[in-house]
This record gives structure tokens, sequence and C-alpha cells, in this order.
């Protein structure tokens, strides 16, 4: 084939093949080729980033005049099929590579974040310390004495027996000079306390009692229960020295009831 021939068979291919225009099979061909490089798009982007960087226009047109050239001047129809491919080819090339950009979310940097709770220092705990017990505070501790015990001091008196007495016996003829000294030892509290007399009288009479020493309280009109065998009772207030005491009964003007026992509260 001459020169002008192989430019125009390259400048129109369809009309040297098919006067008549483009058969039917041919357009089928062609949009099935499209419809299956279109679900090919999303399986490509792999391929093509281990194959490199796809080829540009220039070296597209490049293969293409070459593949023209090396082609026999006898086959019409080879030049026109690898120009119609490579067309088609590179705008879907560019596609795939477009969409893949776009599917392809950016690599978010990652940040590294250290945070240091502190923690309290341990602080040893203040020591606690042991109470000291202290001893209990001291209480007055009751007394009873009886009038004939053998630690009271007497003075003109006589003790009696008296079964029906509470201490079983009484000092007797208590008048004038005469008297009974009764002492009050280990007490542990001073202050002022109250002292029961059980004493036994058929009539009125006084009874006198002075304590360390101090003066006369006097007990008038101690008339009793009306005979010598049954205890009456009556009581007065005094006050007591922290430690040793003494309590002098006595009638210093007249006779007095005979004593049977004395409490202190």
């Amino acid at each position: 084939m001459s020169a002008p021939s192989r430019r125009s068979l390259v400048t129109s291919p369809t009309t040297s093949l098919w006067p008549s225009g483009r058969p039917v099979w041919l357009i089928s061909l062609i949009g099935l080729s499209g419809g299956l490089a279109a679900l090919a798009v999303p399986f490509l982007p792999p391929v093509l980033a281990e194959a490199g960087p796809p080829p540009t226009a220039a070296t597209a047109a490049t293969a293409a005049t070459a593949a023209t050239a090396q082609e026999p001047s006898g086959e019409p129809g080879t030049p026109a099929a690898m120009t119609q491919t490579t067309e088609v080819s590179e705008p879907a090339r560019a596609v795939r590579t477009s969409r893949a950009a776009a599917t392809t979310p950016p690599a978010t940097p990652k940040t590294t974040t250290s945070s240091t709770i502190p923690r309290p220092s341990k602080t040893s705990a203040p020591e606690r310390k042991t109470p000291t017990s202290r001893p209990p505070a001291p209480t007055f501790a009751p007394v009873t004495v009886n009038a004939t015990d053998s630690g009271n001091t007497r003075a003109d008196v006589q003790a009696v027996d008296c079964p029906t007495c509470a201490a079983g016996s009484r000092i007797a003829y208590l008048a004038g000079a005469s008297g009974l000294t009764v002492p009050v030892n280990d007490v542990a509290v001073a202050g002022t306390r109250t002292l029961t007399i059980l004493y036994e009288s058929d009539g009125a009479r006084d009874l006198y009692v002075s304590v360390n020493g101090g003066a006369d309280q006097q007990l008038a009109g101690l008339t009793g229960r009306g005979d010598w065998e049954t205890p009456a009772g009556t009581t007065l207030r005094i006050t007591l020295e922290k430690g040793s005491n003494t309590l002098l009964f006595h009638n210093p003007v007249g006779p007095a009831p005979d004593l049977d026992q004395f409490s202190i509260r």
C-alpha cells in the first residue's frame, strides 16, 4: 500500500473497513468492554499501586506510533485497534486512580500522650499515745461503829447487855462529866457527812456531840421508844477531815440516853 493510502487508513479506519457504517456486534462489544471496565475499577487500585504510575498521554501516543510503524502494510485493522484501546484505557486509568485517591482516607498521625497520675506520698500516721490510766477518784467509805466496841474510850460509863439492841449491848449511865469517845480513822475524802445514832430511852433526854474537839451540837428531847430495850434513831450533819477524826458523846448538864450504834454515810 502506498503512503497516501496508509495515511487515509490511519485517519479514518471505519470508512475503509466498513463503508456502510459500524456493525451492530461491534457496538455491542464496545459497550460490553466499558461495562467490564467499570466492574473492574474497585479491584484495580492495589494492582495499579504495585505496577507503578500509569503512563501519560504522551507515552501512550509514542507507543501507538511505534506499534503502527512495526505493523506490515498488508494489515490495515491493527493500528486502528491499538489506537482505540489506548483512547479507552487512559480515561479508565485516570478514573480508577482518582477513585482510589478519593476512597483512601488520609492517614491520621498517631499521637502519644502520657498521663501520669500523681500518687499521694505515703506518710506515716502519727503514733497514738495510749492514754495513761488514772486511778479512780477516792470516795468516802461508810462507817458503822458499835457503842460498846473496844476501840472506843469510855469515861465513867458502863456497858450493858441488850439482846434486842442493834449491837447486842449498849452504853448506859452517860451524864455530867462522863462521856464516850469514838475514833473514825482512814477517812479518804474530807467533807460533810450524815451521822445516824441508835439509842434507847424511856423519856425525853438531851445528847451533845463534839467532832474533833469542836463546839458541841445539841440533840434535844430524844424520847426513844419509851423503854430501854427498843432502839430509836436520830441524825446529825457533821464535817470530817481526811484521815483520823474523833466523836465525843456526852451531856454535861443532865442524863443522856443510852447509846447503841453509830453509822456515818
